[in-house]
């Protein structure tokens, strides 16, 4: 006869289906740096079944020196990615349409400043103003122009 005051421990075929990973693997972390380094964000990442939760790989961040060092490289190098995408956006926006602009403008300071906190030796203290965004499309336009 069992016990009341004992509960039954799940057997390890049922536990090793519920929930998600939590417990450090290098497959896992490797898959999260590579996504993380193809620019994909870490919430987007960590919204798979197959992939622990945000708090999960935080963890491992400052659990694990070797983790903590390759997030970091990732981290800069999706930096790299904001940055192209940002200058990707104001390049394929219009003067004439005022709200694909002010919607560039934002992307571009949204995506400087992901950039600037992955990656602020190379991003830091970068910060743009409306007029600066114009200033850079009409270079942009004058270099392929000609002008």
């Amino acid at each position: 006869m069992k016990s009341r005051n004992k509960k039954e421990e799940p057997n390890d075929a049922y536990r090793s289906c519920i929930g998600r990973p939590s417990k450090f693997n290098a497959e896992i972390a490797s898959r999260i740096l590579s996504r993380l380094e193809e620019g994909e964000p870490l919430y987007q990442i960590c919204c798979d079944r197959d992939m622990p939760d945000r708090s999960t790989v935080l963890r491992w961040v400052a659990r694990f020196e070797t983790f903590e060092t390759a997030f970091a490289r990732a981290r800069e190098i999706q930096s790299h990615l904001l940055v192209d995408s940002a200058i990707e956006a104001l390049e394929t926006v219009s003067d004439a349409d005022k709200l694909k602009l002010q919607k560039a403008h934002l992307l571009c300071q949204s995506r400087f400043a992901l950039a600037e906190k992955f990656n602020p030796q190379e991003f830091g203290l970068r910060h743009l103003s409306h007029e600066d965004t114009i200033r850079m499309l009409e270079q942009r336009r004058t270099q392929e122009t000609g002008e």
